[in-house]
């Protein structure tokens, strides 16, 4: 099968990690990544805002809001049968840079084969944040598990959903209807490219 779930297994696009995050902001530090459990100010930061340090915790909380963003847009396209200018108002705020184009076009091809490949009421992605691998105020690096099964009448299997997230801050103005409550937008989803050095890749 051919469609948006290959994001899942397709190589991250490679001049995202070549020129890394920062490109987004030349004056962004970096700042300090952890894969160690959260503190307790760390719940208290919403989504909407972009914490001094980025946690497992607070990174987890931003999937799962972008998670249930992507499978509002996937019901409304199933629902529709074609995109519609909100869908398309939607995925320009889920989405930025090279992935939008990569969803796009992804989600088109999925048209033309009459969407075949979903089920008839998709359920949301299903992201486990492993690691904050590089972060900064304007960038987030997450190693993740993330799985497209719950839209797909065939699940990719488990052991192929190890993957690369990378975040930068959502552009107020993709969000015309106001329905990415997360202060970020997902450039790159996917295998990272051989040789990218994850850990730097926010500086």
């Amino acid at each position: 099968m051919v469609g948006r779930h290959a994001l899942a297994v397709v190589g991250v696009v490679a001049a995202l990690f070549a020129g890394g995050c920062s490109k987004h902001k030349d004056t962004a530090s970096a700042s300090p990544t952890t894969t160690a459990a959260p503190t307790t100010t760390s719940t208290t930061v919403g989504v909407d805002q972009i914490p001094p340090v980025i946690t497992v915790e607070y990174a987890q909380r931003v999937m799962n809001a972008l998670d249930k963003l992507e499978g509002d847009i996937t019901r409304l396209l199933v629902a529709k049968r074609v995109p519609t200018i909100e869908f398309r108002q939607m995925l320009t705020t889920l989405y930025d840079g090279p992935a939008f184009d990569q969803a796009e076009t992804s989600f088109g091809r999925d048209v033309a084969n009459h969407l075949d490949v979903y089920i008839d009421n998709p359920g949301n992605p299903i992201t486990q944040v492993k690691r904050v691998a590089s972060s900064s105020s304007s960038c987030a690096v997450l190693a993740v598990d993330r799985t497209l099964g719950p839209e797909l009448k065939m699940p990719p299997p488990p052991d192929s959903t190890a993957a690369i997230v990378i975040l930068r801050p959502k552009d107020s103005a993709r969000d015309p209807l106001h329905v990415n409550v997360t202060a970020w937008s997902m450039t790159a989803f996917g295998k990272p490219a051989d040789g990218a050095d994850l850990e730097h890749l926010c500086q």
